[in-house]
């Protein structure tokens, strides 16, 4: 007889065979097993009767028939399953053959159950080999589908997290879920999904077709040492590209260039983000190239940290630095002041008690309105630069920072003043040029900076000798020159003071009050360029940088509230985050007697600030045209061009209030004027930019409103795919409101007479759509000039479209420290927190 192991079973468990030998002679002994039992080194071994020994090691028999089952498996998974009952069958056939010998059957039962066994390991391998199967033909689809996709350039996958097959968490149900979701295992299960039923960590579960599919170890990376392309790769909507012809570079859908490293090594960026939405750019044209820019706007120099040094290297005469060169006593009450560069002129009390005291900057010297300081400057300055702030609102409405008495008492040679109201009580800190001569230069603005009250600010003016030039600052803007009466500037009289100056009878009078951080002054004009840099020095040095909220307001108001043919009109900036309180952004702008702006249109387009207004004074009368300028920070302002309206040849001889609105269905920047040309009265006009520099215009076209011969101060907004038109009846001097589905009309008149309850006497109106409330209703508010007494605001809420022509809160006037007139209010592209 022999004993062994069945090899034609390869697919499960164990079969062991006994087999006789052939018969023998009739009466001759046959040959049975004498003894089986395993030895201390886990053989099994069998000894025949007739002495022969077989040895078998019995984990070699099991394992080699678990390895030999996984190892055949097979595909078909109802063979799989016919074998393992063939395999559990065969082991019940050993049992009763070994049932035919009392020592054989212990044998055959001892191999019976360790058949079994060998079925029960067998089982789990079919089950594994069962997901391995369906795994693979997973990725296979997964594969065909996701090149699929990726050729037609649809991202096939939605990452939507991890899934604990053993909780079912979050619930995934059959035949239920999105297109493309995919997620992955994080624990193990057995939870039964579209007919999967067994979950590994690692593996995925992909929503496709209608159910969700087994996806065997999508957490795994799949790993390629080089990558080819011919030309370029598509990651999203982004392509990376280089070839031997061109830059390795990256753009985006719209093939602007975002990196790009040239041949030679050198690597350009159209700024570097960074995690908190500031960014590190360069711009060769400012003088400082290097900065980083924050996600409000706000700037810090990256190049030139040495402030003192950028200053000194344009070689002031005298340099009054709070932080240096004070000399105070015990209770910090100024005795001197030095320059901290070389000079031979001090500064000394003169009367009162100037402070010094620590800013989050540095240091300032406080003038409390009794308190100046003497010098002696022997010349008259061809340059002033102060960094200041006014501190209240009830001082002289001409504190001077800086000036020299003439020789006739009480007229000065010349002073930097910085002014505070704006003809109202309670307005906001506005900062005069240099004043020179006699007092018929007294309006002889030389630049103006507007700030509000406590704000820090930069006033800056130069004379030349004969004229008094516009402080170019950072508007870039073409200077404003005056010619004066020819009055020597001879200084004489009480002297020079800081922080005062002397009236006719030689007492002091005009008092600062406010705190005076640096005070530079040259005997010679500075450059524009050298202006300019020791203007970004300080800025940087003292942090001024805008301080912006949710809001924006751009307006204007004049030196002499509601007298427009006396008053000198300039830009107001405003900033709020409830859009009721507002406070004063501090903004540089030029403007004189001669060369003023009335109703401040501003908008965000091309990365930039632009604003548009009515151009030149009342008193001059308003001629064929609007400016526009531009900003990158809201603050420091450049002329672009004037636009002149002519249609048909024909000029127009009063030109008012440019609006800028964007038409959502092209972005195009557009704004409406309006203009009387001819003999007809004021219409609107629409006008469009023909190209990203401002420059070049359309001609005008007319909107028509039927019935309304005198139209000023229209507002356009496109609120849920329809035209809104508010727009005021000069005739009747009221606000009314027109629909269209077009820009440029034609428009349909909704309202008529006081039907807002906005009263007459009214204009300006600048509107916002505030989004939808909880119920659907839409949320509506209007910002009004009230003409010299401030802006007031009300809001409708309501269906769309009845909202329009439904009830509006009573106006109610917006809470800011000054008078502001006819403006536009927007939302802030980028403002210190929340959208």
């Amino acid at each position: 007889m022999s004993i062994g192991v069945d090899q034609a079973q390869s697919n499960g468990p164990v079969n062991v065979l006994i087999a006789g030998s052939a018969p023998g002679t009739p009466g001759t002994p046959g040959v049975g097993i004498a003894d089986v039992r395993v030895d201390d080194q886990g053989q099994l071994l069998i000894t025949k009767t007739d002495d022969e020994l077989i040895t078998l090691s019995l984990d070699a028999v099991v394992q080699l028939a678990a390895m030999q089952a996984a190892a055949n498996i097979g595909t078909n998974i109802n063979d799989l399953e016919a074998n393992v009952v063939a395999a559990a069958s065969s082991a019940v056939t050993s049992q009763g053959a070994a049932a035919e010998s009392d020592k054989s059957a212990v044998v055959a039962e001892q191999h019976a159950a360790d058949a079994k066994t060998a079925a029960d390991q067998a089982v789990p391998l079919l089950a594994s080999a069962t997901n391995a199967v369906a795994g693979v033909t997973s990725d296979a689809a997964a594969v065909k589908v996701m090149l699929t996709a990726a050729l037609n350039g649809d991202a096939p996958l939605v990452y939507c997290g991890y899934w604990d097959a053993a909780k079912n968490s979050p619930q995934l149900d059959s035949g239920v879920g999105n297109e493309g979701d995919l997620y992955l295992v994080a624990v193990a299960g057995t939870t039964s999904v579209d007919g999967a039923a067994a979950w590994n960590v690692g593996d995925g579960i992909w929503f496709t077709n209608g159910h969700w599919q087994y996806f065997a170890r999508a957490s795994w990376v799949a790993v390629a040492q080089s990558l080819y392309a011919l030309r370029s790769v598509l990651v999203g909507s982004h392509e990376i590209s280089a070839d031997a012809a061109l830059p390795f570079q990256i753009r985006d859908a719209a093939g602007n260039v975002a990196l790009q490293v040239a041949q030679d090594g050198a690597l350009h960026v159209l700024g570097l983000g960074l995690c908190d939405g500031s960014a590190l750019d360069a711009d060769t044209s400012q003088p400082s190239a290097l900065r980083l820019v924050g996600s409000d706007g706000s700037y810090v120099d990256l190049d030139a940290p040495d402030y003192e040094q950028r200053i000194a290297q344009h070689a002031p005469a005298l340099w009054l630095d709070a932080a240096v060169g004070v000399v105070t006593d015990d209770s910090g009450v100024v005795q001197s002041w030095s320059s901290r560069v070389a000079s031979p002129w001090q500064v000394t009390v003169k009367t009162g008690t100037p402070v010094r005291f620590a800013t989050a900057a540095g240091y300032a010297v406080r003038f409390d309105g009794t308190s100046a300081l003497s010098h002696a400057l022997p010349f008259t300055p061809g340059t002033i630069i102060a960094v200041y702030r006014n501190t209240v609102s009830t001082a002289s409405a001409q504190p001077v920072i800086m000036g020299s008495d003439s020789a006739t008492a009480g007229t000065p040679a010349w002073s930097l003043r910085g002014y505070i109201p704006m003809g109202v009580p309670g307005a906001y800190a506005r900062a005069q040029g240099l004043q020179v001569g006699t007092s018929a230069s007294v309006s002889g603005f030389a630049g103006r900076l507007n700030a509000a009250l406590g704000h820090w600010q930069i006033l800056g003016a130069t004379y030349d000798g004969d004229t008094i030039a516009a402080a170019v600052g950072l508007t870039h803007a073409t200077p404003v020159a005056r010619a004066l009466t020819a009055t020597p500037l001879v200084c004489g009289g009480s002297g020079g003071l800081i922080g005062a100056s002397y009236s006719a009878s030689g007492i002091l009078t005009d008092f600062f009050v406010g705190d005076l951080a640096e005070l530079l002054v040259w005997d010679r004009v500075l450059t524009g360029r050298e202006y300019d840099d020791v203007v970004r020095a300080l800025q940087s040095k003292h942090s001024l940088q805008p301080v912006f909220g949710r809001f924006l307001y751009s307006a204007f108001q004049t030196t002499q509230a509601g007298n427009e043919a006396g008053g000198i009109e300039g830009l107001v900036m405003l900033s709020s985050d409830d859009g009721v309180a507002w406070q004063h952004v501090p903004t540089e702008m030029l403007f004189d007697a001669e060369h003023t702006m009335r109703d401040a249109s501003i908008t965000y387009h091309g990365g930039r600030f632009v604003l548009a207004c009515t151009a030149s004074s009342f008193a001059a009368g308003y001629q064929d045209r609007f400016s526009v300028w531009q900003s990158t920070d809201g603050r420091h302002w450049d002329f672009v061009t004037d636009v002149q309206c002519a249609l048909n040849g024909v000029s127009a001889h009063q030109t008012w209030a440019p609006e800028w609105y964007h038409d959502p269905a092209d972005g195009q920047l557009r704004l409406v004027v309006h203009c009387i040309i001819g003999t007809g009265g004021s219409q609107v006009y629409e006008m469009h930019p023909l190209d990203d520099l401002l420059i070049s215009w359309s001609v005008p076209q007319l909107i028509t409103l039927a019935g309304y011969p005198q139209v000023i101060d229209s507002f356009p907004l496109c609120i849920k795919g329809q035209w809104v038109l508010f727009f005021k009846d000069e005739a009747a001097r009221q606000i009314q409101i027109a629909t269209a589905t077009s820009p440029t009309g034609p428009y349909t008149v909704q309202t008529s007479g006081n039907w807002a309850g906005w009263g007459s006497g009214v204009e300006g109106p600048s509107a916002l759509y505030l989004g939808d409330d909880a119920d659907g209703n839409t949320m509506l508010r209007v910002y009004l000039d009230a003409q010299g007494n401030g802006i007031s605001y009300s809001d409708a809420v309501g269906k769309w479209p009845d909202v329009l022509t439904g009830a509006w809160s009573p106006p109610k006037l917006l809470s800011v420290a000054s008078r502001p007139q006819h403006g536009t209010c927007i939302r802030n592209p980028f403002p210190h927190y929340g959208a």
